[in-house]
């Protein structure tokens, strides 16, 4: 069972009060949270460290050539370890998937007698990665110096139940320094290594851990390190990243319009009248020798109709549409080294609730 300090409890309702992870603008990003070239510790760039000891606190952590050796090697009750910045962590939507880059070497570890469900298997590692989506989903995975596994969810820890006890494992020399990847999509997460998957498996809910606060249910969590007093070890960090994947493209539908005049006829009568005379002789004899003719005309009317044409446009839009893709750019953001804050302040992580 996990059980929490008073520092414990002032350095988590701290962690609160400074702020949850921001909501980033950039649908795809690369942030980086330690950068070992840069000639200094993950605490002074994107991260928290916290070392504490149930008994002598011997942990360590050193500069080194590129990077940092974080040793808990001096005394296996130790605890050390780097948290995330809260403020600036990009939010982990399991949705549209992410990926947690970092490169580290396991220069020794010890894990004996840790097995805590009676299995034949240590439950423990001097060095955990662990990895909480925004909904709480994630996994925790142990680096031994031969092998990388997962620890296992459930609703309680043993002897009653098998929360973080031994899952999936793969065989993997963890002793060079070696880059990997976790993917995390939907439901499961990959582990790779140069393109080469290592450990794949489903997604973990550790909500279950019985504390008076849980960090198994705080969204956006990462944390590399010595989180067990049932383990030890000496590692080399020199980077971590994490890739937001990019949203999906939504094209933009803008409509042309071509015209295409059609001609239609419309016919506006004008009457012309054209009158045609029929004259018909008609003849009065009198009794003057000389007749005269008189001439009467009936004029008979004949309408002719000329018809002058105006022409009328009707115009006919065929709409042709042109899509133009909308995307936002992917941004690189590299986070700016902040003060160092005092150790209330600083959250304390997982297992450093839980005495075995």
């Amino acid at each position: 069972m996990k059980t929490l300090s008073l520092m414990v409890v002032l350095a988590i309702v701290s962690w609160l009060i400074i702020g949850l992870p921001q909501s980033h603008a950039n649908n795809s990003a690369l942030f980086t949270l330690y950068d070992g070239s840069l000639g200094s510790t993950p605490d002074k760039q994107g991260f928290y460290y916290q070392p504490m000891s149930l008994t002598t606190l011997l942990a360590t952590q050193t500069l080194t050539i590129g990077g940092t050796i974080l040793n808990t090697t001096g005394n296996v009750l130790d605890y050390a370890g780097y948290l995330s910045n809260p403020a600036m962590m990009p939010l982990l939507h399991r949705a549209t998937g992410y990926t947690v880059s970092f490169t580290v070497q396991l220069n020794s570890e010890s894990h004996v007698g840790s097995d805590k469900n009676g299995d034949g298997k240590d439950d423990r590692a001097g060095f955990s990665l662990i990895v909480l989506s925004s909904d709480h989903q994630g996994i925790e995975l142990g680096f031994w110096t031969n092998s990388i596994w997962a620890q296992q969810d459930g609703l309680q820890e043993p002897p009653n139940g098998n929360l973080f006890t031994h899952a999936e494992e793969s065989v993997f020399n963890t002793t060079l320094l070696t880059s990997y990847d976790l993917t995390i999509l939907a439901d499961s997460y990959t582990l790779s290594s140069g393109g080469k998957s290592i450990l794949s498996g489903l997604l973990r809910n550790y909500t279950a851990f019985n504390g008076l606060l849980n960090p198994y249910s705080t969204p956006n969590f990462l944390f590399l390190g010595d989180d067990t007093p049932s383990a030890k070890a000496k590692i080399k960090l020199t980077a971590v990243t994490i890739h937001i994947a990019t949203a999906t493209e939504t094209p933009t539908v803008t409509a042309t319009a071509t015209i295409t005049p059609t001609m239609t006829a419309t016919a506006t009568e004008t009457p012309t009248v054209i009158a045609t005379a029929t004259i018909t002789p008609t003849m009065t004899a009198t009794a003057i020798e000389t007749p005269t003719v008189t001439a009467t005309a009936t004029i008979t009317p004949t309408i002719t109709v000329t018809a002058t044409i105006i022409p009328t446009m009707t115009a006919t839009a065929t709409i042709t549409p042109t899509m133009t893709a909308t995307s936002t750019p992917t941004v690189s953001a590299t986070l700016t080294p902040f003060p160092e804050i005092g150790p209330v302040y600083l959250p304390i992580i997982i297992k450093f609730f839980r005495q075995n």
